[in-house]
């Protein structure tokens, strides 16, 4: 057996295991995710949950580099993951404010980008401010539409999975990359497996900001490092992960322009909607399948080079952009027609 195969298989029954642990723990303490009218759920569940894939891939990165399966140059670029984790699960517990919130973000978007460019030399000085600017803006975004698409049981573990399983899979039929490149997002895949079991329709326990947060900008960076060192073009990055990129773009768009607050909680995003006619586990399914039958193949032809990017990103998000279209429309239709009875 493969040291990947093997590294994912502990990673996921650690984290089934450490998640079963803090399950009772959170219910003990009344952790709990109360639900309110912006709620998908309607009984009380256990919260923060997603500290058993934060704690388990930790605990994975210091027995791999204690054993020299990792080098520190390859991990140092993850470290404020884990501090922006810290962040998310304190406010889980106790509840922090937007400004504390964007600030701890700002700051550990900008630990990431000092430890992956602080060496990097070549490019002009506007080149180099360029290429920050761009990436901290994309790694911000990424942080907060993964934070909003976590609204239903399963989806944010089921994009994780498959959209850092999809990276793997293209990373490994072209590029020769060393097993060491991806143990990482291996690792972050078994934790997230290893969870979802209990965060399966019908969810015992949420990953609340904790753990959305670690696999938003923890996606976030691995892409980001793939790109700028052509492992992966930004257009498969782009299609990979075009679910959320479309939800979460028009959802807060839209927002913007009616002028509703942005950062406000909120059940308006297209899965939350579908999810309420056709419930979590098809809506949550239906990412999966779009995600492997549907991008995936397209992100292949592009890392193949059998199509240009610009017109597979095209393909791949049209229909995407449909079904948002028609989900939000049936959705205001629905609402005008209950106000006009």
């Amino acid at each position: 057996m493969s040291l990947i195969a093997v590294v994912s298989l502990l990673s996921l029954v650690g984290s089934y295991a450490v998640t079963g642990f803090y399950r009772t723990v959170a219910l003990k303490t009344r952790i709990l995710d109360v639900p309110n009218h912006r709620s998908s759920h309607k009984i009380p569940v256990p919260r923060g949950g997603g500290i058993a894939i934060v704690s388990i891939v930790f605990a994975g990165i210091l027995i791999l580099l204690q054993y020299n399966r990792l080098d520190f140059v390859s991990v140092k670029g993850y470290l404020p993951v884990f501090l922006l984790a810290l962040v998310g699960f304190i406010d889980d517990r106790y509840g922090l404010s937007i400004k504390l919130r964007l600030t701890a973000q700002v700051v550990t978007v900008a630990s990431v980008l000092y430890l992956l460019f602080a060496e990097q030399s070549g490019e002009s000085m506007g080149i180099r401010i360029a290429i920050l600017a761009l990436s901290g803006v994309y790694l911000l975004w990424v942080v907060n539409l993964y934070n909003f698409m976590d609204g239903i049981d399963g989806i944010a573990s089921i994009q994780a999975i498959t959209v850092l399983g999809s990276a793997v899979f293209l990373l490994c039929i072209v590029k020769d990359s060393a097993s060491v490149d991806l143990l990482l997002p291996s690792l972050v895949m078994g934790a997230a497996i290893g969870f979802l079991v209990w965060n399966w329709p019908p969810a015992s326990i949420f990953m609340g900001d904790c753990g959305s947060l670690f696999l938003g900008l923890w996606i976030g960076v691995f892409s980001l490092i793939t790109v700028l060192s052509d492992m992966l073009s930004l257009w498969a990055w782009l299609i990979l992960m075009a679910v959320f990129f479309v939800d979460a773009t028009y959802t807060l768009l839209h927002r913007l322009f009616t002028g509703e607050r942005v950062y406000q909680a909120h059940n308006r995003h297209a899965y939350q909607l579908a999810s309420r006619v056709w419930g979590h586990k098809t809506v949550t399914l239906t990412v999966l399948s779009l995600n492997l039958f549907w991008l995936l193949p397209l992100a292949y032809l592009v890392h193949l080079s059998i199509l240009n990017g610009v017109l597979v990103v095209f393909i791949a998000y049209t229909p995407l952009i449909l079904l948002e279209l028609l989900v939000q429309y049936r959705w205001h239709e629905g609402l005008q027609s209950r106000k006009q009875a």
